[in-house]
């Protein structure tokens, strides 16, 4: 529907509902709503409210300083595993697909006109569960330089695997990236991920495709299952010819016993 912004016009912007006469300020750039004119642009903004949306949230996060707005420290701090929730380009993100699906946050990823917001495009996706989105994702960062990043794959999987988002780990799996995490780095952190939190079917995911190393980073993977008391984590993991089962006082069997983790420790002491 359109909605003219001029009395003359139909339906006048005073009587339009406050949240959307602030929205259409804002992308307008104006401080009070008599100094709008009623131009050809300014009936478009107000006839589609979802493109309004898109440009406030798009020019709110332009405005944050440049390390702040696409860092991927600064939307996921704690070594890619979580999402700041609070984190502008994260809540435009929910609330854009909240409100239109996969082609409204298309729409203000397009915003930016650069591709150094498909890296962090690609975390939160991936951190929300948005398994449209990143298959949309995908066809952008093809044609970048960004395929032959392993930081991308590593970032995606890792956030993908600490909440569980299992549709969307084989998805990026299956878009074979140029760079795998542990061709590159020795290790996978989102194994690591998948072991800590206990998702037994996401760690099935991850060994089942081949280029993952569960043993790497000093058998951390199965330190922390075991430290954890992931029983089913442990058992898929001594199946697995890369992993080494800890024994003696290592940390992660000092940590179960304190714990009272007695069937894990039979475990293991049964696979030396």
């Amino acid at each position: 529907m359109v909605v003219a912004i001029n009395k003359h016009m139909g339906i006048g912007f005073a009587n339009l509902v406050p949240d959307l006469q602030c929205r259409i300020m804002q992308l307008l750039h104006v401080r009070e709503w008599t100094e709008l004119s009623c131009t050809s642009r300014s009936v478009h903004a107000v006839s589609q409210f979802s493109c309004v949306e898109v440009a406030v949230l798009a020019n709110t996060v332009q405005a944050l300083h440049l390390k702040e707005r696409f860092r991927i420290s600064e939307i996921s701090p704690c070594r890619s595993d979580q999402l700041r929730e609070s984190h502008l380009f994260v809540r435009a993100f929910r609330s854009l697909y909240t409100r239109g699906g996969c082609d409204l946050v298309c729409a203000f990823i397009r915003r930016f006109g650069t591709s150094r917001v498909l890296h962090p495009a690609l975390v939160t996706a991936s951190g929300l569960g948005y398994a449209d989105v990143v298959d949309r994702l995908h066809n952008y960062i093809t044609t970048s330089a960004l395929k032959f990043n392993p930081l991308l794959l590593r970032d995606a999987l890792c956030i993908s695997a600490w909440y569980g988002h299992i549709d969307v780990m084989k998805l990026l799996l299956q878009l074979r990236y140029d760079c795998f995490p542990a061709s590159v780095f020795g290790y996978d952190e989102s194994v690591e991920f998948a072991c800590v939190r206990g998702y037994t079917e996401v760690l099935q995911l991850l060994l089942k495709d081949g280029r993952c190393n569960p043993g790497g980073h000093g058998n951390y993977a199965i330190g922390l299952a075991t430290a954890k008391g992931h029983t089913d984590i442990v058992r898929l993991l001594l199946g697995h010819p890369r992993v080494e089962i800890p024994c003696g006082e290592h940390w992660a069997i000092r940590r179960a016993r304190a714990a009272g983790h007695s069937e894990i420790l039979q475990l293991l002491e049964g696979a030396r």
